[in-house]
Order: C-alpha cells, then sequence, then structure tokens
C-alpha cells in the first residue's frame, strides 16, 4: 500500500463519517484516473460512505466492481453492503450478501467479526418477519 492509497483512503473515510457520498464517490474516481491502487479499506470506506447516506445502487455496484479489480471483500465489506440493502428494504439482495459472507466465514477466509454477526442476526430476523408476511422466503 503507497501512502497516496493511505491518504485516500482516510479522505474517502472522513467522507463517510460526514456523510458526504458524493465527495467520497469522487475522491474513489480519482484514485483510478492518478493510476492510485484501491484496496479493500478504499471501497470499504466508499461503500459505508454510500451506506450511510442511504444510497443503495452506488453501495451495491462498488461492493460488485471488487472481484472485477481483483479486491478481496472481507466481512467490512460485506457488514457495509448487508447495512445498505436493509436500508433500501431489498431483502433478497441482503439474503444473497449474507450467504455470501457466511460462506467465506465457514471456510474460514474471512474472520468473523461482531458486525458480521451482528447483520446476520439482523437478516435472521428480517426474513423471518418476511416469511409470515409473503409466505416462505
Amino acid at each position: 500500500m503507497t501512502d497516496d492509497t493511505i491518504t485516500y483512503n482516510a479522505a474517502i473515510s472522513a467522507c463517510e463519517k460526514g456523510e458526504q457520498w458524493q465527495q467520497a464517490l469522487e475522491l474513489f474516481e480519482r484514485m483510478w484516473c492518478e493510476s492510485v491502487k484501491r484496496d479493500t479499506i478504499t471501497y470499504n470506506a466508499a461503500i459505508s460512505a454510500c451506506e450511510k447516506s442511504g444510497q443503495l445502487q452506488q453501495a451495491l455496484e462498488l461492493f460488485g466492481r471488487m472481484p472485477g479489480e481483483g479486491v478481496r471483500r472481507d466481512t467490512i465489506t460485506h457488514s457495509a453492503a448487508i447495512n445498505a440493502c436493509e436500508k433500501g428494504g431489498q431483502w433478497k439482495q441482503t439474503l444473497e450478501i449474507a450467504k455470501e459472507c457466511r460462506a467465506k466465514v465457514c471456510s474460514e477466509t474471512l474472520p468473523p467479526t461482531v458486525p458480521s454477526k451482528e447483520c446476520s442476526l439482523n437478516v435472521c430476523s428480517e426474513t423471518l418477519s418476511l416469511s409470515h408476511t409473503y409466505g416462505s422466503v
């Protein structure tokens, strides 16, 4: 990781905390234009910025780009994407991402974390609620 990557990651994280998702995405895209490597931390900060501002489609678009850029998703990545889906009422996508995260945790390619466990509980609770409302999921 270069100093430039660290600096951009810090700036994107600051945008996340200030709920400035558009500025976070501008910085994220500028990294590509300036040939600065984007890593898992970069993506996590950008996805979280979108999630906290209720920008579901942007969060999912970033989540989807990671494998193509060779960037590994971790439990923080999955948790942010799951939270974005929950806020957007996209329970099917929430379940898909939770299943992917669970499979990676079970195969030990991702260490479990408290936030991902909390998200899994939220997903289970939401699924049960939806099952009662709409029949089987």
